[in-house]
Formats: structure tokens, C-alpha cells, sequence
């Protein structure tokens, strides 16, 4: 449709259970509806988690093959006064000049969208990446090195280059570097702040832009969240 039928699409076409406080699922239908998806979605939201499990699960369903091909990915703004105040008043804000992970006290946000269109091997589109193995768990935050060192044995934490999706909360963080065999080459914080559900989607984007520039033929990708949840990811050329 043109520019009138697909605002007419937008503005009738969502389904009628959104509102407001469900936006990563209106982000999900706008989407659905101005790219034509015939098939299903799903919304996952709420802790930094999400934007791995969601990656997790469309990779998952593209192997098995009942997705013959997946758009991932999460978006956040940070420009929003009510989740300034709930992490300002949780005192998880970095406060004082910027400062690089991991000298910060807290976290500076940053507005940041990152998809990913997941085909399974052989598939028509030239691949920039192949996701190798991507795992995620989460539980009381006491547990989680113990957690992401269980992942990195699952997916294989040998690479060339390592992207931490970590947040800058001092006690996620810590426990993040803590279980990685080494420092990483960069934080996705540094770069662009960090982003909650956006920020392990937007590692995994960065990951494979090294791979297809060939800065890297094989990449770890990690993310800690601010409360609970753990991520890890391999990706390698093609």
C-alpha cells in the first residue's frame, strides 16, 4: 500500500488488546503490519532477558523449521521521565561526569533499536554471520556467575573478539566480568548507553558487523541484567 493505506493500516489494523503500557507488543503489530508478516509474533518484555530470549527463541524456531525466517530485535527509549525516576529512585543511575565500564557506579541509558533477520543455512539472502549457539537463564542474582559460566561452557567461549552488553549497575556488572575468562574488547554501554531489552540484540548486531567487516571470524557476545537474567551468544563467519 501507499503512504494513506499503510497509516490506514496503523491506525485500524492493531489488534484491539494493546494499550499504552504494552509498547514493545505495539512496536511488535506496527512492525507486523508496515512489513506485510503472514506469520505469527511474540512480545517478550519486561527485564533485560528479553531481548536474548526473544533472539533465543526465533533461532530456535528457524533450525527446527517452522520458521522459514525470523525478524528479532528490541528498541527502548530513554528519554522518559518515569524510568528515570524508578531506576533514579532504585539508585541504579550513574551520577557525576561519564565514565567508562566498568568505573561506573550506575547506569547511563541510551536510546537504541537493534533487529536481526534470522534464515536457516542455505537460504537465498547473502549471510553476514552465522549464529553458532545462543543460551540464556535467569534466576536470584546471588546464583548468576555461576549461571553465565555455565552458559559460556554451553555455548563455547572461545573467540576473538568478546562484546559485553553489561549495564554498569555495580553488583551485574561485576558479577559479569567476574565470569568471563577475559576482559572484553568493548561494551555495548560505552558505545551507546545501555538500552535494558535493546542491549544484547544490539551486542549481537555489533558482533556480526565485525564479523562481515572482518575485524573477527568468531565472536562472544554476553549480557548480565541489571536484576536478573544472563545471556551468552557465539557467532563465527560464514
Amino acid at each position: 500500500p501507499d503512504a494513506a493505506g499503510v497509516h490506514k493500516m496503523l491506525l485500524e489494523g492493531l489488534r484491539p488488546t494493546l494499550f499504552l503500557a504494552q509498547l514493545p507488543n505495539l512496536l511488535a503489530g506496527s512492525i507486523s503490519i508496515t512489513h506485510g508478516v503472514a506469520g505469527s509474533s511474540r512480545t517478550l518484555m519486561g527485564e533485560e532477558v528479553a531481548g536474548a530470549e526473544a533472539v533465543r527463541v526465533a533461532a530456535r524456531r528457524v533450525a527446527a523449521g517452522t520458521s522459514p525466517v525470523a525478524l528479532t530485535g528490541a528498541a527502548m527509549t530513554s528519554d522518559r521521565p518515569e524510568l528515570l525516576l524508578l531506576y533514579g529512585f532504585g539508585g541504579h543511575l550513574h551520577a557525576g561526569p561519564w565514565a567508562p565500564l566498568p568505573a561506573r557506579q550506575g547506569m547511563v541509558l541510551g536510546s537504541v533499536a537493534a533487529f536481526l533477520t534470522l534464515e536457516p543455512e542455505g537460504a537465498n539472502a547473502a549471510p553476514l554471520a552465522r549464529l553458532v549457539a545462543i543460551e540464556t537463564s535467569q534466576g536470584r542474582p546471588e546464583g548468576r556467575v555461576a549461571r553465565l559460566r555455565a552458559l559460556l561452557d554451553r555455548v563455547g567461549h572461545e573467540a576473538e573478539l568478546v562484546i559485553s552488553t553489561a549495564s554498569g549497575a555495580p553488583a551485574a556488572t561485576a558479577d559479569e566480568l567476574a565470569a568471563l575468562p577475559r576482559a572484553p574488547d568493548l561494551f555495548t554501554a560505552d558505545l551507546f548507553g545501555h538500552s535494558a531489552e535493546a542491549a544484547f540484540p544490539a551486542g549481537l548486531a555489533l558482533a556480526t558487523y565485525a564479523i562481515a567487516e572482518g575485524r573477527a571470524r568468531r565472536v562472544l557476545v554476553t549480557g548480565c541484567g541489571q536484576w536478573r537474567g544472563e545471556a551468552a551468544a557465539i557467532l563465527e563467519a560464514v
